[in-house]
């Protein structure tokens, strides 16, 4: 680097090892630090174009989980059915609801049960459908909690 050309750009921090940050208090510190910068406009659009866009894609993922496991409480409201089961009712509700009953709901016809918000939810936010996949996640949500 050539200190006295104005074109170079000064050597960046080296990018400190933060370990895993998929969760937890980590996660949280670094984006801690980045709220000031965000509102003081200190990052660049294209960055926080990115940063928003995720921050969208968590917090329907989020809508859509607890939507998730709402429609499997109530489809088996005694916890009796086995999670393959359950998936599989979700899966002949889900079918059922959005060949008439949603575009009923949707066009005022009628107000939806609370099974069926939870299935506009799961029809609007994109995610499994079938039976296999709606299990697959529906695992993934219930086995960190066990």
């Amino acid at each position: 680097m050539n200190p006295t050309n104005p074109r170079c750009r000064p050597p960046m921090k080296p990018i400190e090892d933060c370990g895993c940050t998929a969760t937890g208090t980590v996660l949280a510190n670094r984006l801690l630090r980045l709220v000031p910068a965000l509102r003081t406009g200190g990052v660049p659009a294209c960055i926080g174009r990115k940063l928003s866009a995720a921050v969208d894609q968590v917090e329907r993922k989020q809508v859509r989980h607890a939507a998730l496991l709402a429609a499997a409480d109530a489809l088996d409201p005694d916890g009796n059915l086995s999670l393959w089961h359950v998936s599989e009712r979700l899966e002949d509700a889900l079918e059922r609801f959005q060949g008439a009953g949603y575009r009923r709901v949707r066009a005022g016809h009628r107000p939806p049960s609370d099974l069926e918000q939870h299935m506009i939810v799961l029809i609007e936010i994109p995610g499994p459908r079938c039976r296999e996949s709606i299990y697959r996640e529906l695992a993934q949500l219930i086995a960190p909690s066990q």
